[in-house]
């Protein structure tokens, strides 16, 4: 693993410097090597992580929703809703 050192992304979720890690939205910094910063890193991760999976389905069910679509618009199905 690459070592971190400073980096400013004003657009990113944090911000390094001089040893401390500024998260977005959070008041203070947190301690690189810290269990403070590794409970912040394992809480944001988890929830990215259930994003991840909700966007993940929804593209599954826009895919079902437009396959099943497109066999209607070309006739194949008996099942397809008249409107």
């Amino acid at each position: 693993m690459t070592n971190i050192k400073d980096q400013f992304n004003p657009y990113g979720p944090f911000t390094i410097s001089s040893g401390k890690a500024y998260i977005k939205h959070q008041y203070v910094p947190f301690e690189l090597g810290s269990l403070e910063l590794q409970q912040v890193i394992k809480n944001h991760t988890s929830r990215l992580e259930k994003e991840l999976r909700s966007w993940q389905e929804l593209a599954q069910e826009n895919e079902r929703i437009k396959n099943e679509s497109s066999t209607c618009d070309r006739g194949h199905s008996l099942s397809c809703n008249a409107e």
